[in-house]
């Protein structure tokens, strides 16, 4: 049986709401309007709701990207590879690249798929548009993207 990756729009603004009174006690409660945030500072971590909802987008882009390259060329690419091509993007970015951390792991994720040494930002940035992830962090550990591994208890 397949792992859902995603949860329901409904369920997810449901636990945005229980993570925000959770975390402040002056956030809106159910049938109150939301006030429109400021944008975030450059060096500001993302929100709890944000992490998810991020981390969310870039699984299902690279659970597509993994998709499409195993029909195309008729291969079994592992996801956790993909996702570590992408993460061991991301940290490649040096901090005064003009390219976004999402770029660099998109980037990243295509020369590993392609067997390339080069990193092509040009189709990272078509894949970007292609899979709607136009998310901008600053910081890999703001977001969701770690290898679980179960713990084996011993009795």
């Amino acid at each position: 049986m397949k792992d859902k990756l995603f949860i329901t729009k409904k369920k997810q603004e449901l636990y945005s709401k229980l993570w925000a009174r959770v975390n402040d006690e002056s956030a809106p409660s159910e049938g109150q309007e939301v006030k429109a945030e400021e944008p975030k500072k450059e060096h500001e971590h993302m929100s709890q709701e944000e992490a998810i909802e991020c981390s969310c987008k870039i699984i299902g882009a690279l659970r597509s990207k993994q998709k499409d390259h195993n029909s195309e060329f008729n291969a079994k690419m592992q996801f956790a590879r993909i996702k570590e091509a992408y993460r061991a993007g991301v940290i490649s970015r040096s901090k005064d690249s003009e390219k976004t951390c999402n770029q660099w792991g998109m980037a990243n994720v295509n020369a590993f798929l392609m067997k390339s040494d080069e990193p092509d930002f040009e189709r990272a940035d078509k894949d970007i548009e292609k899979y709607g992830v136009d998310i901008k962090f600053n910081n890999l550990e703001d977001l969701y993207l770690e290898e679980y591994s179960p713990i084996n208890k011993v009795y």
